[in-house]
Formats: C-alpha cells, structure tokens, sequence
C-alpha cells in the first residue's frame, strides 16, 4: 500500500472542514514515533492547511471557514520522521448530498466515488437533548447507508465515527479553565521537586495532562444521549456480517473555552494556543484500523520503507500518546470490556482488528 483515500461523512454544520482543519496540527505537533501528515507538494496549500490557518488565528484575512461545496480533496502524506510512508487523499464532501432531495448529483458522486475510499470518518454533533438525539441517529442511518457502498466492495475498511464539537455541551464550559489551573499547579509543584531538570518535568507532565483533561471531559460526556448514539451505531456494526474496524471518538469544534464560532478572536486570545482535541486521535487510529486490515503478505514493506508490525506498533504508541497530552478521549481507568472509550476496545466490538 502506498496511497490512501479518507472520507468524511456529516451533514451541514455538524464541523466536518473545522475538524479536518485542525489534522493540520499533525504536521508539527507530533508524537515519540515521529508520525506526521503533510501537504503532499511542499510550497502548495491544500485545503486542510488553509482551515487550519484561520481557526487556529494565523490567517487574520479570513474571518470564517467556508462551507464545503461539491466534493473537496486534500492531498497529503503520512511521515514518520522526514521518510514518507504513503500519499493520503483526504475528501470533505457537502452535508447536503446526505439529505434526501437536496443535491442528488453530488450525491450520485459520493456512490460512485465511495467505493474507491480506504477509510470513512462519520461526523456528528454531540446531542445535549433525547430530540437532538434522534435526529443524530437519523443522520446516522443515512450516513451508514452510504458507507454499506463502499463495504459492499470492500470490507475490510474501517468506520470511525467522530461525535464533534463536545467543546459545546454544557458540562464542559469551565473544561478549559479548570484543567489549566490544574495542570499549572502540577507543574510548578514538579518543577520545585526537580529544580533545573526541564527535561524531568516535561516528561513526567507529559503523562499526566492527560488523566487530568479527560477526568472533567469523563463527566460532561456521560449522558445517555451520547450514548445512545454510541449503541446505535454499534448495533449497525454489530449486525452486519462483515468484520468491520470500528470506534468512537469525541472531538471538538475549536478546543475547550471557545465562546462560539463568530469569536474565534477571543477564544485565541492574546496569547492563546489553538488546542484541538480528538480529531488528530480518530484520524491516526483509521489509518491504524487500515494497515492492520492488510494482510502482510499485500503490504509492501519494502516500498513503505517499514514492517507493516512495526508500523501499526508504533501508530498505536503515538495514539495513546495523544491521550496522555490530554489530547483525545480514552478511559484506561476502566478494564470493563464494554467500555466503549477503552483504547483496546476494537477487538471486543467484533470490529475485526485485534489490538
């Protein structure tokens, strides 16, 4: 395998371009492996690094992100380090060719391009109500309708669906502010027990963000409208007699503490950071969920540059990494195998991937 084709599935304004923006963070905010997503030509800006580029505030000339219309394409490349692994197509398509009548030729594009695709990313906005629930299981069923194209050709591909824009539920309004005191506390405090050794603290802090960001995001998520969701689309998992790659994850919209899309300003702040959560995870684990699909005998190490073991070995690390920055949702607290936020859950929810 030496290219790989993405998709995003959502309807309009559940933050399909906002997410696939912030996968730019990837291309310098990496991991202990190494592994980052680039734009396939240098000096050229694809459509993921121009989003990026204004919610993360370092294009002050465009004040919002515009909607995506058609079928829109990124292309890009997996890195480990400076060696290329493999050409990454990333395809945002409109919310409106999911809705019934509303663009029935994009739609018609979709079908006929869907089956080409090696991954799909379903995106949701995260209910705070049992009616924005079931229209979210609405827009679910449809969207699994059209994944069954592409899994009537080819099933090992994996489905992850995101839950998008939790940065918006009520409980996690103080998320931001809550863990920043925390975590400033933790590390003066570390920085005290190790004083003059940086390198100490930053270790030690890098495995701990993490249990403090997801110990406040572990309350404001455990509502029974998320988690409907979340059994609904492993129902249609479930039942289906292909093996399916699967898993949820949550994201947001900015990143915790934004006021709301019209004020990306204040949410920057003078000195503020743009600190996506989830998307970076639920992207790398698709590409991860993939490989580990390949059998190694179709898995071309040598054009790769890489075992296709020792690859999905050290994709998983940087995933759990991202985790242990506070950087995504996992719960590694809880050894209940029906824990849906487990990390290792794959192989439990008959996904046909064994972590």
């Amino acid at each position: 395998m030496k290219s790989m084709k993405l998709m995003t599935l959502g309807y309009s304004n559940v933050g399909k371009t906002y997410l696939l923006g912030s996968l730019f963070k990837l291309s310098y905010d990496i991991g202990s492996n190494g592994f980052s997503l680039q734009s396939k030509v240098f000096n050229e800006t694809t459509n993921i690094q121009t989003v990026f580029g204004i919610v993360s505030g370092g294009d002050r000339s465009a004040a919002v992100v515009p909607t995506t219309v058609d079928i829109r394409s990124s292309s890009m490349v997996l890195k480990k380090g400076l060696n290329t692994l493999f050409d990454i197509e990333v395809t945002d398509i409109e919310g409106q060719a999911l809705e019934p009548g509303r663009n029935v030729e994009v739609a018609e594009k979709i079908l006929d391009k869907i089956i080409e695709y090696d991954g799909l990313l379903l995106v949701l906005e995260a209910p705070q109500t049992n009616t924005e629930s079931e229209i979210a299981k609405q827009h679910l069923g449809q969207m699994l309708n059209f994944a069954g194209q592409a899994l009537s050709r080819n099933e090992k591909i994996p489905i992850t669906l995101i839950i998008n824009k939790v940065d918006r539920l009520n409980k996690t309004k103080d998320v931001r502010r809550r863990t920043d005191e925390e975590i400033a506390e933790i590390k003066a405090e570390l920085v005290r027990k190790y004083p003059g050794n940086l390198g100490r603290v930053t270790k030690e802090m890098r495995f701990r963000e993490g249990a403090i960001v997801n110990r406040y995001i572990r309350d404001a998520v455990n509502s029974f409208e998320i988690f409907d969701i979340c059994e609904t689309f492993f129902n249609f998992i479930r039942n289906t007699s292909l093996p399916i790659p699967c898993k949820v994850f949550l994201s947001t919209s900015f990143g915790f503490g934004c006021p709301g899309t019209d004020k990306i300003d204040n949410y920057l702040g003078e000195n503020g950071l743009y600190k996506p959560y989830g998307s970076g995870a639920a992207f790398l684990w698709t590409i991860y969920a993939r490989l580990k699909s390949q059998s190694i005998g179709a898995f071309d190490s040598d054009v790769v540059g890489i075992p296709l073991e020792s690859l999905t070995s050290e994709l998983l690390e940087d995933i759990t990494e991202l985790h242990s920055k506070g950087r995504s949702y996992f719960d590694p607290e809880n050894n209940d195998p029906d824990n849906i936020w487990a990390l290792r859950n794959v192989s439990n929810l008959r996904a046909g991937v064994d972590t």
